[in-house]
């Protein structure tokens, strides 16, 4: 991990110093309160840093938590696993537990001469979701606002829909995370590549880290964030609850 990204990483996970004799470390941090991509609230992050277990919990849960740890050895990222499992078993039903890969960009790569993908705008997003109701086409639109407006979502259409998007959502701490979708029906295009090299020169137009999150058993995106010049640099148990889930 470069020095940008472990700055950038400590920060983001309230770890502020690893220097005690303890195996595992819990912090508290208010960025475990924001939703990544405006859906999935992300309560706990666990990850190893220096060889020592570190947890990163949202500050209405640190005491509970906490309470939770006193007493167990917690010293790989298997036995957290274990913990956080047992942990929303008995306090949090809404949640799941996942296990993440949190890749950084290592190498460049040139940029492709005929990239279809465009930023999208606040007329076309209209345009698309007019036939909703309007209590959906505001909440669409105020939650797109700020990622349309400082120009960093992207998307290709085809056939009248969209073929792929993407963006760089959650600029935090110096870094970005860069979201993608791809149409099950348009893949196999290089559609995703076109994407993340558009977020991924937003990011250096504005000297944010790229950052590509990525569960650890989804090998075609895990393919993908390699070929555009992204390695691993930090493997995640997490604590995850949809807000969009009804």
């Amino acid at each position: 991990m470069t020095k940008g990204y472990m700055d950038h990483y400590r920060a983001f996970l309230g770890a502020e110093s690893d220097e005690c004799d303890t195996l595992q470390l819990i912090y508290s941090s208010e960025y475990r309160r924001e939703p990544l991509n405006k859906f999935y609230l992300y309560s706990i992050i666990c990850t190893v840093i220096r060889g020592k277990v570190v947890f990163s919990v949202a500050p209405e849960l640190l005491d509970l938590f906490c309470e939770a740890c006193e007493g167990r050895k917690i010293d790989d990222l298997e036995a957290a696993q274990a913990m956080l499992e047992e942990f929303v078993a008995c306090h949090l039903k809404h949640y799941r537990v996942r296990k993440l890969i949190r890749m950084g960009r290592s190498k460049t790569i040139v940029p492709s001469e005929n990239n279809e993908a465009v930023q999208m705008s606040m007329v076309y997003l209209k345009s698309k979701i007019s036939h909703r109701s309007a209590d959906e086409q505001a909440a669409t639109l105020a939650r797109s606002h700020d990622e349309i407006i400082e120009g960093r979502r992207f998307f290709i259409e085809r056939d009248g829909k969209y073929a792929a998007s993407g963006k760089v959502s959650n600029v935090t701490c110096g870094a970005g995370n860069i979201a993608i979708f791809t149409d099950p029906g348009y893949r196999r295009r290089g559609y995703a590549e076109a994407i993340v090299e558009k977020c991924v020169s937003w990011c250096e137009e504005h000297e944010v880290l790229p950052v590509y999150l990525v569960d650890h058993d989804n090998l075609p995106s895990i393919q993908l964030a390699k070929k555009m010049g992204f390695e691993a640099f930090s493997q995640e148990v997490i604590i995850s609850c949809d807000l969009n889930r009804n």
